[in-house]
């Protein structure tokens, strides 16, 4: 049976394929529609054996008709959760094989259709380490039980090893929660000495957020348990292992052993890490918009300006003077938008480098307008013009050059994507300057105004016009400059209005 298909971005059905975990999707009548690789490795199936039946047949018969009403239940009340909460969950191999499994359930609707998600887990050896760390702390147990009773003896030689103990602190508690012992290379590092902390409360150096979760682990511990966590102290991160002291003369824990080992630093390694692989991502995909962009935006005016030189050879035999000031005309237009594009792509450069200063001058705004309009006069044609309504303070101290940067973008996006009239709107005060330039075009689809200020982008319906879809990157960029506002409302086939408000500083 065919897969049911979500989307045309092959991404997603790589990191779909690929996923280490187990990854299938049912309709509500708990039919399989879709599976990837590491399920037919996890149950052992192929594909075309899974795809088409119900989601039963991944179970232990003992489960299955539980499973019936609890997913029927599901799509009557469904909600994103984690399955089996507090017990253990099995799933059966092809061969009869019963493993552990971890379940975890979301839910969509497409196309009016409902789906449930699950992704599943093999923690058949996480089960087995558990097992084998259960053994070795109940091994540990009898060996501190057995030893306990020589601690007094041996206090010397313990706490030369403790005070010693890298990047951390051993400490044992008594029921009341106050330091009996505490010693370690953190506590040399901070300037505090042990007995300072006798009898003083572990809990005094957490927050209140985090007292009441760490007092609820150690309580476990004075119940028998090995409790292990992750708590923040100051403006440090330490893994704590706490084991229960249980003397043989005694029925009950009466005190508690604490390995703090600070982890700060691993953290941060690890924080940059993850840093560093979401920038590499992104910085692939930036490159693979780049290189479609470049390809198509660069292709069209080389081909004119190749083609119009071969005619002008043509036509300088042929003695026609006014085809060959066309096509002249050609390869000039052509050489502007190539050194346009350019140019857009080394501001991104400069703007990511901090290359660009803001210069503020007094400017005189309609002196500022009638530049930018002449800059934009080739691209209205003979039948639109550029409306202006102008009011308010006619001289404001800005950054001249990013004002009329951000201007004959915003202009030329308009009277690129429309053929009608486009209305331009300033209000100066001595606070703000306010700029709306509307058109009455294609618009903007509602699912591509989110992605319209990232680099590259380019919305589906203006994929036949000439672009790099920079402008408003850049735009943005400037406006963040001069600590200014953007905002557009738009409708697709209505039209666009795009606001910018600019502060003024006296």
């Amino acid at each position: 049976m065919e897969e049911k298909k979500f989307g045309h971005i092959d991404v997603y059905k790589l990191i779909f394929e690929s996923s280490t975990e187990g990854i299938l999707v049912c309709n509500k009548e708990g039919e399989i529609k879709m599976v990837n690789e590491s399920i037919t490795r996890i149950f052992g199936y192929e594909k075309e054996e899974i795809i088409g039946n119900k989601i039963e047949i991944l179970l232990p018969n003992e489960y299955k008709k539980s499973h019936v009403r609890n997913r029927d239940g599901y799509a009557k009340r469904p909600e994103r959760k984690q399955m089996g909460a507090g017990r253990d969950l099995f799933g059966l191999k092809k061969n009869g094989d019963k493993f552990p499994i971890e379940i975890s359930l979301n839910h969509m609707t497409i196309e009016g259709e409902f789906f449930v998600m699950a992704l599943l887990t093999d923690i058949t050896t996480r089960k087995n380490q558990e097992i084998a760390i259960h053994d070795l702390n109940t091994e540990l147990e009898q060996k501190v039980d057995e030893r306990t009773k020589k601690l007094k003896e041996n206090q010397v030689l313990f706490s030369l090893i403790a005070k010693n103990f890298p990047n951390g602190i051993i400490c044992v508690l008594n029921k009341e929660l106050k330091f009996t012992f505490a010693e370690g290379e953190e506590l040399t590092k901070s300037g505090i000495k042990s007995k300072f902390l006798l009898n003083k409360s572990y809990l005094d150096s957490f927050n209140k957020e985090n007292r009441k979760e760490v007092e609820e682990k150690l309580a476990r511990a004075f119940r028998g348990e090995v409790v292990s966590f992750e708590i923040n102290k100051r403006s440090s991160v330490y893994q704590a292992h706490v084991v229960p002291l249980i003397y043989e003369t005694d029925s009950e824990v009466s005190q508690i052993l604490i390995v703090e080992n600070n982890v700060t630093k691993i953290k941060s390694i690890e924080e940059k890490m993850k840093q560093s692989l979401q920038k590499e991502k992104e910085l692939s995909e930036l490159k693979s918009q780049f290189v479609s962009m470049a390809s198509h935006e660069f292709r069209t005016p080389l081909s004119t300006i190749l083609s119009s030189i071969s005619l002008i050879e043509k036509y300088d035999q042929l003695g026609n003077a006014e085809k060959k000031k066309s096509h002249f005309e050609k390869v000039k237009k052509s050489i502007r938008n190539l050194t346009s594009m350019l140019n857009d792509t080394l501001t991104i450069s400069r703007i990511e480098e901090k290359m660009i200063e803001v210069n503020l001058e007094v400017v005189n705004i309609h002196k500022l307008l009638a530049e930018v309009i002449a800059e934009t006069d080739g691209l209205k044609g003979e039948n639109r013009e550029i409306i202006i309504n102008f009011a308010g303070e006619e001289n404001l101290k800005l950054d001249q050059k990013i004002m009329k940067v951000v201007l004959a973008n915003v202009l030329s996006n308009a009277l690129k994507y429309s053929d009608k009239d486009v209305v331009l709107e300033v209000a100066g005060t001595k606070e703000e300057l306010a700029i709306s330039v509307a058109d009455k075009g294609i618009g903007i689809p509602g699912v591509a105004q989110a992605k319209l200020f990232d680099r590259f982008y380019r919305a589906e319906n203006a994929a036949n016009i000439q672009g790099t879809g920079l402008g408003l990157n850049i735009v943005k960029s400037y406006i963040s400059l001069v600590e200014g506002e953007l905002t557009i409302k738009s409708r697709e086939n209505v039209g666009t209005t795009i606001f910018i408000k600019i502060p003024i500083t006296n």
